[in-house]
């Protein structure tokens, strides 16, 4: 078995975790960028390292076999976490008396993954040189990749297999399944009026938008995995005036991107008839991410990973989850991708952070177990 260094990786976590690098914190996520290729420079490889942006975020690609035209195995990271500058000072890292537990901000999600990349890609690197390595970095994930979506997608294209080191779950289960997400804002047009004095006249766009609401929440099916959320609702001027102007922003989950089609050709149907008359209704899409979805190679991973979690006497479950990552990503270009990959970790972005330092080794060995199986 593979010697694994816990007392480096513990350092090395300490000293990122120490670092404040929220998304908008540049200074910062050069900082740890910094330390990121220094560890790799440190093993002989050279990382390629770009800005990105107008505010030029570090981004991160690091290739065992720089040449080659594909890639066997991509990790995928981010360096960026969810906290303002300062937090380190208020609470930085710590451990359990025990040290079982490892607290601060960023130390499951995902500091901690990140680490695991290196550890994982070093002796990788060593006992399987042919299997060809891509690391992958980049800094605005918390805040929907708009400026490492392109870069990412162009490893992903040429990668057969994809593992986001985002946090393990507790239990040490595996998500190999996401939903994609959509932001839907409608808005619907009326017509102003004074409510005392000429209520007739007016046509309600907030009372169009009540309807629409309903109707909206209605297409929710949970045994198919679609959910609908009317979280911003903004709209009129005062109460003694009939409201011109409604608007409102939909979250959208949903598991393909045939659900996401059957999907808009109802909410087509429900922006063409507003329940309020002289009430015009239209919408548009103000983001998305696409859904993770399983391929022909993911039932692969899965059996590896559960061969090798069998050798250790550990029993993960594969998840299917509502949230998104970078993951959706790199399986939008046929990448099949396994995420969650990183130690167990749970209260990520908030106070309450922390990761079970007891499975960061046991993590290793699981990963590295099924990864030499692909080799």
């Amino acid at each position: 078995m593979a010697i694994f260094n816990k007392e480096e990786y513990m350092r090395d976590l300490e000293a990122l975790v120490n670092i404040d690098s929220g998304s908008h914190d540049i200074d910062g996520l050069n900082k740890v960028a910094d330390f990121i290729c220094a560890k790799y420079e440190s093993i002989g490889l050279t990382p390629v390292r770009t800005q990105q942006g107008e505010s030029g975020r570090p981004y991160v690609e690091v290739f065992t076999h720089p040449e080659a035209e594909e890639v066997d195995v991509l990790f995928l990271g981010h360096l960026d976490t969810v906290f303002d500058k300062g937090t380190v000072a208020e609470r930085p890292f710590t451990l359990s008396e025990d040290g079982k537990v490892a607290y601060g901000p960023g130390v499951g999600d995902m500091k901690a993954g990140d680490l695991m990349a290196f550890h994982l890609t070093r002796v990788l690197r060593e006992e399987c040189p042919d299997l060809k390595i891509c690391v992958c970095h980049n800094s605005d994930e918390e805040i929907g990749s708009e400026d490492s979506e392109h870069a990412m997608q162009a490893v992903a294209a040429k990668s057969r297999y994809g593992f986001v080191l985002e946090p393990g779950r507790v239990g040490g289960h595996f998500v190999y399944q996401r939903k994609g997400v959509a932001d839907i804002v409608i808005s619907c047009k009326g017509i102003a009026s004074h409510a005392g004095n000429a209520p007739k006249d007016g046509a309600s766009a907030i009372l169009a938008m009540a309807d629409i609401i309903q109707k909206m929440h209605a297409l929710t099916d949970f045994e198919t995995g679609l959910t609908v959320n009317a979280g911003v609702v903004k709209g009129g001027s005062a109460s003694n005036v009939v409201a011109a102007e409604c608007e409102a922003v939909f979250d959208v989950r949903y598991t393909s991107f045939a659900q996401l089609a059957e999907f808009e050709a109802k909410l087509d149907a429900i922006c063409a008839a507003p329940a309020v008359d002289r009430v015009s209704v239209s919408w548009k899409k103000a983001g998305q991410m696409p859904p993770m979805e399983p391929n022909e190679n993911t039932e692969t991973l899965m059996n590896l990973l559960r061969a090798e979690a069998e050798k250790l006497d550990i029993h993960p479950d594969f998840l299917s989850v509502g949230g998104a990552s970078d993951g959706s990503l790199l399986s939008a270009m046929g990448c099949a991708v396994m995420d969650g990959c990183g130690p167990e970790s749970d209260k990520y972005h908030s106070v309450d952070e922390f990761l079970l330092t007891d499975s960061i080794e046991q993590r290793f060995h699981l990963l590295l177990g099924a990864i030499k199986g692909l080799a």
